[in-house]
């Protein structure tokens, strides 16, 4: 306990001594920060009513007599200096649509970046861009971009912060560029129907919001036309006026999109399995529709909406017993997904990401099972959605929002050794939703809400019964900006959960990695046979300052309850929690020497159980630069000191685990090259026990020509751990806990290509192939758990004491206790995931569609494979191979 003592005082004074060093701001000139101005700028929406033509050019009539917005200030690389190249935009107005038209004078038009891209990029390149604040509420926003080629982009911007810009915000706009010698110029013809704003009351008008950004891609610079400090937490609150919006009534958005889609699939994986179908195909076909209900309130839906043209999730091996976190990528779930999106720790980066709402538990793969007993199976992948909904409006500083999604029933069929079929369910039939209401104070800066998810399903079926029939959660949230100039933040929630099912759904929970109610060695968690419900609750409290020159800093608390349960709606790693996350730092943005930014904070965690054991405590030093030659490295140095781990015996006591340093730095070369090149570099290793591991992943990027970029990423891992677990195996003298020395390789090639034809006419590509084996050199059973020395706390099977079955899939061992018989915990898996999408945008909002996706996958117990022999097995191994055409026609107003 001393020296986790002295391990802490020496964080402790570190964090006081980098307190101290960025107050003095020792890292950097001490160069006055750029300040909002008292004032905001304004500008004028000149009425017209003869439109522009969007052709990129502004010689139309109505452009002459349009006030000119001007002076762009830079917010990089130098914050508060005039912006290296003059801009100059124009705002009109008619009955329909604002129009923006911007002159972007260039000194090099020969160095002007405009490269030919998919909707959405975000890559290298120039852009103009026209921020809208239509609600006027100071908090959200929403994006339109136009490179100079005519590469649009979109999004939404919320909480008052450029990061949360959600990309899968679509809307149907018209935009143009041109160049000439002076430059280039943009276009944009937003519809009014796009945008969710309060009609004019009287003759002068009403005023919005608004921003002008560009972005000069060879010098990296970003320059707006209202300033806003780089170190400022604001955003939208920052922004221009844009006065004289006058619009008696708000144009009615309807929006439907029908598709029809054909898909084919031929699977060599299901070669001998008289229930599937080696060659299938099917068309059929949904909606999705749009409408504005009031001004201020949209309905957004889908009906059996099908997202064949996503890209899969990257392969892993996950032997934490841990639920991997993977993003959503359903373009229905990822717009809008900022209202509904409720982070439950302010330390998701230290603990995971842990929220109150997880979307892809809508239309996941099916929970149940078939029985063992089965000759034959098959399941299908993904459940069904029928159809789903969202509501979101604002009214007089009132936010709510609603989404409500049904999946259907999904069985599952088999065949005994009889020739006797039979199916079963293996997801219900499931409504989730998700509900927010919040109110608004102080022009945005504090707010006080509710926020509820529910789950219900209908258990039709005996074979259900380890379903939840339902699952509530949620409570009360807030947040308080306060100080001078607001530079300072309190924010916060209390959520309670409950859950009711038939026992052994309870029972299955309570004794799941969440909860563990069964741990020996934590008598106040006890799960209760025939209980038919659980509840719980969970809160956090932070304060941070997020604003003005100097350090930023922050400290919040967190706390579980240990019937906390979100995950059928939600994700929560762990319950029976404590924790507490702070961290102090600074960004600099002032050119040096050798600089062009760089970056110091230091982080420090700690979590705990309820009831004072200690699980993981830790800190660390993260780092940006960016060098002149636009080159950067960024990453961390962590120490972690000695914990507990709850869940590493998967229901047995707790272990506790070694102190370990890790780390993990990249190194990125200049992007601006049409050849550059990435380093990452990351590992871990314990000075007690030996256990490390190491990963190198370098990546090269293509651009030879505007059309094409190509990306390659291979990586290559090493891993050593002396306490992975095995297994947990019963016998007449009780229940052993086992770990083992696993020593593991992996490797995997991730490829992407882009190559644009046109604007509206796009082939993208994905492929991975992934290769991981693993063997144990030694078993051992846990029998002094919280030992300080990983030698105490296990005792090694023999040599002589372990054999293996004829087929190798079982291993049989033999100690003082009797013999115990496993499973083969030694592995070598191959996964292959490829796609290319050729999109074709034939109008506005109008796609087809055209993909290929082939998939292999390969498994044994032979964990001594090399990785180069296990390659050659998954390129023989069946595939299952996938080619759909999607067809969606936009019909609007």
């Amino acid at each position: 306990m001393s020296r986790c003592r002295r391990m802490l005082s020496v964080y402790v004074v570190a964090l006081v001594c980098a307190l101290g060093a960025i107050d003095a701001q020792s890292l950097g000139p001490k160069t006055a920060e750029l300040r909002a101005p008292s004032g905001r700028r304004r500008t004028v929406a000149y009425r017209t009513d003869r439109a522009p033509v969007i052709d990129g050019r502004l010689d139309d009539e109505a452009w002459r007599g349009a006030p000119v917005a001007a002076d762009f200030v830079q917010q990089s690389p130098d914050p508060g200096q005039p912006a290296t190249q003059r801009t100059e935009v124009r705002v009109l107005l008619d009955r329909t649509a604002l129009y923006v038209g911007m002159r972007l004078f260039d000194s090099a038009p020969d160095s002007i970046a405009a490269p030919l891209a998919r909707r959405d990029y975000t890559g290298y390149s120039d852009w103009a861009q026209v921020v809208v604040d239509s609600y006027g509420d100071h908090r959200t926003a929403f994006r339109f971009a136009m490179n100079p080629s005519g590469v649009k982009r979109d999004s939404y911007i919320s909480g008052d912060a450029e990061w949360t810009e959600d990309l899968g915000w679509d809307a149907v706009w018209e935009g143009a560029a041109a160049r000439d010698s002076a430059g280039w110029t943009a276009e944009f013809r937003i519809p009014l129907s796009q945008l969710r704003f309060s009609p004019s009351r009287d003759s002068a008008g009403i005023t919005w919001g608004i921003q002008f950004i560009r972005d000069l891609a060879r010098r990296s610079e970003r320059s707006m036309w209202a300033p806003i400090p780089p170190s400022s937490g604001r955003f939208v609150s920052l922004f221009g006026d844009l006065e004289g919006v006058h619009v008696e009534e708000a144009h009615r958005l309807m929006e439907l999109t029908p598709y029809t889609l054909a898909r084919g699939t031929t699977s060599g994986t299901n070669a001998g399995n008289p229930l599937a179908r080696v060659r299938d195909g099917s068309v059929i076909g949904g909606a999705d529709f749009k409408v504005a209900a009031t001004s201020n309130v949209t309905i957004t839906g889908t009906l059996n909406p099908d997202f064949g043209q996503v890209e899969a999730d990257p392969s892993q091996v996950n032997l934490t017993g841990i639920e991997t976190f993977f993003a959503e990528r359903r373009p229905f779930f990822v717009e809008g997904a900022d209202l509904f999106r409720y982070g439950l720790s302010s330390g998701d980066w230290a603990f995971g990401g842990e929220q109150l709402f997880y979307s892809r538990r809508i239309g996941r793969r099916p929970q149940g099972s078939l029985p063992d007993s089965a000759a034959f199976t098959d399941s299908p992948t993904a459940t069904p959605i029928i159809g789903a909904a969202k509501v979101v409006g604002r009214s007089n500083g009132w936010l709510f929002g609603a989404l409500s999604a049904v999946t259907g029933e999904t069985r599952g069929r088999y065949l005994l050794s009889n020739g006797i079929a039979r199916s079963q369910v293996i997801e219900p039939l499931t409504h989730y939703g998700v509900y927010r209401l919040a109110r608004d104070f102080d022009q945005g800066n504090s707010s006080f809400g509710l926020v509820a998810t529910a789950t219900n399903r209908h258990i039709s079926d005996s074979t259900a019964s380890l379903f939840h029939s339902s699952a509530f959660a949620g409570g009360v949230e807030g947040r308080w900006r306060f100080g001078p100039a607001r530079q300072f933040r309190l924010s916060g929630y209390v959520f309670g959960s409950r859950i009711t099912g038939p026992p052994a759904a309870i029972l299955a929970t309570d004794t799941g990695i969440t909860h563990l109610f069964q741990r020996p060695d934590a008598p106040y968690l006890r799960p209760e046979p025939g209980a038919t419900s659980l509840s719980g609750v969970a809160s956090e409290v932070r304060i941070e300052r997020i604003d003005g020159p100097g350090p930023r800093y922050a400290l919040s608390g967190h706390v579980v309850s240990s019937g906390f349960d979100i995950n059928d709606l939600g994700f929560l790693n762990s319950s029976d929690v404590l924790s507490s996350v702070g961290h102090i730092g600074q960004d600099w943005y002032h050119e040096t020497k050798f600089t062009r930014t760089h970056s110091l904070w230091v982080n420090a965690w700690s979590l705990w159980g309820t009831h004072g054991e200690r699980r993981a405590t830790g800190a660390n030093l993260w780092t940006h630069v960016q060098f002149q030659n636009f080159w950067e490295i960024a990453g961390y140095t962590a120490y972690s000191l000695p914990g507990m781990s709850a869940a590493l015996l998967r229901g047995g006591p707790a272990v506790r685990t070694s102190d370990s340093v890790h780390f993990s730095y990249h190194v990125n070369s200049d992007p601006r090259r049409a050849v550059s090149a990435g380093l990452q570099l990351s590992g871990r290793h314990s000075t007690a026990d030996a256990g490390a591991s190491a990963t190198i992943a370098p990546m090269l990027t293509l651009r030879p020509s505007a059309r094409l970029e190509v990306q390659v990423q291979p990586s290559s891992s090493w891993t050593r751990d002396l306490a992975q677990y095995v297994a947990s195996p019963v016998n007449a003298t009780g229940t052993h806990y086992l770990t083992g020395d696993l020593h593991q390789r992996t490797a995997s090639l991730t490829a992407r290509f882009s190559y644009a034809f046109t604007r509206a006419l796009t082939l993208q590509g994905y492929a991975q192939p992934f290769v991981s084996a693993g063997y144990f050199s030694s078993i051992a059973e846990v029998v002094r758990p919280r030992s300080a020395r990983q030698s105490d706390r296990v005792r090694p099977f023999s040599a002589d004491g372990t054999r293996r079955s004829p087929d190798s899939t079982r291993l049989l061992l033999t100690s003082p206790g009797g013999t115990l018989t496993i499973g083969n915990p030694d592995f070598s898996v191959g996964d292959f995931n490829a796609n290319m999408v050729l999109r074709w945008e034939y109008r506005p909002g109008s796609t087809v569609f055209m993909v290929w996706n082939q998939g292999q996958s390969t498994q044994a117990w032979d964990g001594n494979a090399s990785l180069s022999r296990l390659s050659n097995a998954l390129w023989t191994s069946p595939a299952t191979t996938v080619f759909l055409v999607k067809w969606s026609h936009y019909l609007g107003r």
